[in-house]
């Protein structure tokens, strides 16, 4: 029986965390999912949960470190339904805003069953910046994560060079976790094919002490068609906290096709997290819809628009 547990606390949000041990056994009143193993080699990194009609239980551990999250507060729907609206006005209304997209997507997991539905987008303005946003209601609003990121760059015909700044926020009751990512971006464009590269360093503040992710991850994107596309990437990170590490990989997929003569396009992708020495793999999948705005096909988007992934941090890894 898969078993993890955790001695009373507080959570990152400031509230109380109880006694509780995730036994992998749902009844009418608790249904939980655990982790027996670590995510991370030899430091547990991981989540059980633990749901009832008062609150959602979220425990992370990474040598000593745990915490867990309370239930959320009202959901934020009106901010980034806003913001994603503003995405797509600007991409229709000014001149000088280029190719983007505003999407739709449900997301969940393996061992970790936790639902997500979210609405993200990505604009470019110029040739030189893109601006993203996005927003999940997890566990149908028991918590909610919102995050939004600039990238700053210099694109020729056959390289691209830049930077990206991103904060992410997690809501509960009682408070949020945040998290600041700073990265250096590149890409390589051959044929129907883009190599995409990002060097990232994340800070999460979700706890006393401060959790550190640094992560190298490398995507190929390959084009069947100039609408029809598949991709493949792979990444190595390292989590430090109060002296604390571990190391894991992390590899995944996905494909996107889009009809020649409409902007709506359709999506799916898989990650994994692989703890680097032997612990339990953690497994999300997506599928989505996008509203593609400013024109051409999916290959104009990616070689000349709004392209570039996010690196995120720690609470990626959760969630």
């Amino acid at each position: 029986m898969l078993t993890t547990t955790r001695a009373p606390g507080r959570d990152l949000l400031g509230e109380q965390c109880p006694q509780a041990t995730f036994s992998g056994v749902s009844d009418a009143t608790y249904a939980t999912e655990t982790h027996s193993d670590d995510l991370l080699g030899e430091r547990l990194i991981g989540a059980a949960r633990l749901f009832n009609n008062e609150q959602l239980v979220v425990g992370a551990h990474f040598g000593s470190l745990s915490f867990c999250l309370g239930k959320s507060m009202k959901k934020t729907f009106a901010l980034i339904g806003t913001a994603a609206a503003a995405l797509m006005f600007s991409g229709t209304a000014h001149a000088d805003v280029g190719s983007g997209f505003v999407g739709l997507s449900y997301s969940n997991g393996n061992p970790i069953d936790l639902e997500s539905v979210g609405i993200d987008g990505r604009v470019a303005f110029g040739s030189n910046i893109q601006l993203d946003a996005g927003y999940n209601s997890i566990h149908s609003g028991d918590l909610n994560r919102w995050d939004i990121g600039g990238h700053f760059f210099s694109r020729s015909d056959q390289w691209l060079w830049g930077g990206f700044v991103g904060y992410e926020n997690f809501d509960a009751s009682g408070g949020s976790a945040d998290e600041w990512t700073v990265a250096g971006q590149t890409q390589y464009y051959v044929d129907k094919t883009i190599l995409s590269g990002n060097l990232s360093y994340s800070r999460t503040n979700a706890l006393g002490p401060d959790i550190n992710t640094i992560q190298l991850t490398g995507d190929a994107r390959f084009f069947a068609t100039d609408n029809f596309t598949v991709h493949l990437g792979t990444g190595y990170g390292r989590i430090d906290v109060s002296g604390s590490n571990g190391n894991f990989w992390t590899y995944g997929g996905g494909a996107e096709w889009k009809p020649d003569q409409l902007p709506i396009s359709i999506y799916g992708d898989i990650g994994v997290v692989d703890p680097d020495g032997g612990g339990s793999n953690s497994t999300t999948w997506t599928v989505g819809v996008r509203y593609n705005f400013g024109g051409g096909s999916i290959y104009d988007r990616e070689r000349h628009g709004a392209s570039l992934s996010s690196p995120r941090g720690f609470l990626d890894l959760l969630f």
